[in-house]
């Protein structure tokens, strides 16, 4: 236990930082398809997986898609998740090098509407696509930009890396333990707070979703 809690620990944040530097040493279309090639390698490998994301994308589309559709969905959705991982290590380069070389924006004029009240912004993400590319195209509207950033409980030393990266976009860290008050603090200061929603777990509120029950979070509203 103690050997599985050191590698935790000291060998997991510096497997990933050293990651980090090989893939931004790459082009970023060689390291996105590396991503892609694992994602595969994921979908093959991780059969559990693969049966709940192919049960609740079948549900999705309520029959509307074949087998064959709904497995090929499953396949890129795999991908898609190894890529939105190197986008993550790739943030540094990406910040100096510029997000619209990489993001393309739209509705900018419903931003500058809403900080133009005053009352400051509250966006809503979700835990789909690359949420933390996200914050460097937050970050670079010109205004105040924070996140609530949870906790990584069994791994607090990923945690310090990962916020590592999140702060070098030039988001602002709000903790999960002072959020109500960090929230609030920045909307009176007329800034922008990001909240990513995701399932609600023990503390959710049950909802229907797509006729089953589910777990939503209730925290951003």
């Amino acid at each position: 236990m103690a050997t599985n809690s050191s590698f935790k620990e000291y060998c997991l944040p510096a497997v990933l930082k050293g990651l980090g530097v090989v893939l931004r040493v790459l082009p970023f279309s060689m390291a996105l398809a590396l991503a892609r090639a694992f994602g595969a390698a994921g979908y093959y490998f991780l059969p559990a997986k693969r049966r709940v994301a192919y049960g609740n994308i079948k549900t999705a589309f309520g029959g509307k898609r074949s087998p064959e559709e709904i497995d090929r969905i499953v396949r890129r959705t795999f991908q898609g998740l190894a890529c939105s991982f190197v986008d993550f290590l790739w943030l540094p380069k990406i910040k100096r090098l510029g997000s619209d070389q990489f993001v393309t924006q739209h509705g900018m004029e419903n931003i500058h509407a809403a900080v133009g009240r005053g009352k400051g912004v509250i966006l809503l993400a979700l835990h789909f696509g690359s949420w933390e590319l996200a914050n460097i195209v937050g970050s670079s509207w010109g205004y105040p930009y924070n996140m609530v950033a949870n906790e990584q409980p069994k791994t607090p030393a990923l945690s310090i890396v990962v916020n590592e990266y999140r702060r070098v976009t030039g988001a602002k860290l709000i903790a999960p333990g002072a959020a109500i008050r960090g929230i609030i603090k920045a909307l009176r200061a007329n800034e922008i707070v990001t909240l990513v929603l995701d399932q609600g777990g023990k503390e959710g509120t049950p909802t229907p979703l797509l006729g089953k029950p589910a777990s939503m979070s209730t925290g951003a509203v």
